[in-house]
């Protein structure tokens, strides 16, 4: 079975994770529900927890394929079909979630609703139809809520590193020195924005952001970093890795390599057609289509790094801001993340 299963496996995984879960979880009711979606390029996803004091526990998450930046990358607009879609969407994952009212739901749109001409015609849409409000956050807010959940879930040192999250539209770099933010920006250079351009285009693209951190780097006496990738192109590729059988260090948050690891497989993935990884079960057609886009991206990053180590937390966007969302209701306890699933 390929990592990312069809909808109907990820239905009866959520079926009997819920009935597991429910046996395990504290047997009270003074608990908090929080429902998070992230409204992406390439996908929609949602994750649902249930806070017990300072105990955050992930009950299930779902994921459905929608290619909103097909849209807009290439007409500026969300078409009509691709509306209706994504309120059906929205409206199966609402069906998903418990019917209490004290169950905070919060959507997030990012690169593509961004860019969209007419996202406010598509936030009235989704409105009327589920009642839900989208926020549309800009990059540099996608960039802090990602670095707040990396935060929250491992263990930072004092060397300078970069946070890189590639999604469809954009590149989110966070750049850290002694556990503080000293850069931060939003890239219009996503791994669907690329998949269609030659490697010569994707070169010119990649180019002005390269001068621009090389700049910074030499700016700051910075010789080296640390990487960490997230985002959904950042996790199947970790679990690309880890079916190839290279030497990868497995954790419940996060997945770690050597540099020269990567670089071995992005070599022996080019061998074989995208094809195969699709007939194989490995890949799905959609991710086929920006795993080599994201792949340059990724390899370009540690090359400017210099990386020894890269490290792929499994959470991204939605854990974020899940993550942010349960510590205002906390304000001066640590949050403890339980029951994790990195899918």
């Amino acid at each position: 079975m390929g990592y990312l299963s069809d909808l109907e496996t990820q239905k009866a995984s959520f079926t009997q994770r819920d009935k597991k879960l429910s046996s395990i979880l504290p047997n009270n009711l003074s608990f908090q529900e929080i429902a998070v979606v992230d409204i992406g390029s390439n996908a929609i996803r949602m994750i649902y927890a249930q806070l017990h004091g300072n105990r955050l526990h992930i009950i299930h998450k779902k994921r459905e394929f929608l290619r909103l930046g097909a849209d807009v990358f290439s007409t500026g607009r969300i078409n009509d079909a691709s509306i209706e879609s994504l309120g059906s969407i929205l409206q199966r994952f609402s069906d998903h979630l418990p019917k209490a009212s004290h169950l905070q739901t919060f959507l997030v749109a990012t690169s593509a609703m961004r860019d969209a001409q007419n996202y406010q015609e598509v936030i009235q849409s989704i409105h009327r139809k589920t009642g839900w409000s989208i926020q549309v956050i800009s990059g540099i807010e996608e960039a802090q809520f990602i670095f707040e959940g990396i935060q929250s879930c491992l263990e930072l040192e004092d060397d300078p590193l970069l946070l890189g999250d590639l999604g469809g539209g954009s590149l989110e770099v966070t750049i850290v020195k002694n556990k503080q933010i000293i850069f931060q920006n939003s890239f219009d250079l996503g791994a669907l924005r690329l998949c269609k351009l030659n490697s010569t285009e994707r070169a010119n693209h990649w180019f002005p952001i390269q001068k621009q951190l090389s700049e910074f780097f030499a700016t700051h006496a910075i010789h080296s970093l640390d990487l960490i990738l997230t985002g959904g192109n950042a996790k199947t590729i970790a679990k690309l890795i880890e079916q190839s059988g290279n030497a990868v260090l497995s954790q419940p948050l996060y997945v770690g390599l050597h540099w020269s690891v990567f670089l071995q497989f992005c070599k022996n993935f080019s061998r074989q057609p995208i094809t195969h990884y699709v007939e194989a079960g490995q890949l799905s057609e959609d991710q086929a289509q920006v795993v080599p886009s994201s792949l340059f991206i990724f390899e370009n990053l540690g090359l400017i790094t210099k990386c020894d180590q890269l490290t792929i937390p499994l959470l991204g966007l939605k854990e974020g801001v899940l993550l942010n969302k349960a510590q205002a209701k906390i304000p001066g306890e640590k949050l403890e993340l339980v029951h994790f699933l990195g899918n």
